[in-house]
């Protein structure tokens, strides 16, 4: 019973990281889709409203990206890193996933410094850009 138990929480483990990992795939896509549409309905607002507000709109959805991107790349380097030091360590796979788990934590410790930024430069910027898409469609662009 003990054996059957185990085999149920080890599987059951597997779906969970299956799930929780598709799940991180499937918000990353739907958010650098959004970063994709902001920049095209950017591009296309170019002239049609005051340079004042199309440069801070890019400039807030770029300090965005760039915020998610450096969180992105930090705990791709985590991993990396945990990786390559437990290899030299000759860890066996248990402490491997366990030093790996414990170098995502550390990531995950500054994911609300990276989280807060971002959204409200992002919610800014597109709050500017869809209130100048707004007016430019309803009193025509700025002269």
């Amino acid at each position: 019973m003990h054996h059957l138990a185990q085999e149920q929480y080890a599987r059951a483990n597997q779906i969970y990281e299956r799930y929780f990992t598709e799940t991180v795939h499937y918000a990353n896509v739907i958010i650098l889709l959004g970063y994709g549409g902001f920049f095209a309905l950017w591009s296309a607002m170019a002239g049609k409203m005051p340079r004042g507000l199309f440069g801070t709109a890019g400039l807030l959805m770029g300090i965005s990206l760039l915020i998610f991107l450096l969180f992105e790349i930090a705990k791709i380097a985590a991993g990396s890193w945990a990786l390559t030091s437990a290899k030299k360590r000759g860890l066996d796979e248990n402490e491997v996933l366990g030093y790996l788990s414990h170098s995502q934590e550390k990531v995950d410790r500054w994911w609300l410094w990276a989280f807060i930024p971002s959204l409200l430069c992002g919610l800014t910027a597109g709050g500017i850009l869809l209130w100048a898409y707004w007016m430019a469609a309803t009193h025509g662009p700025w002269g």
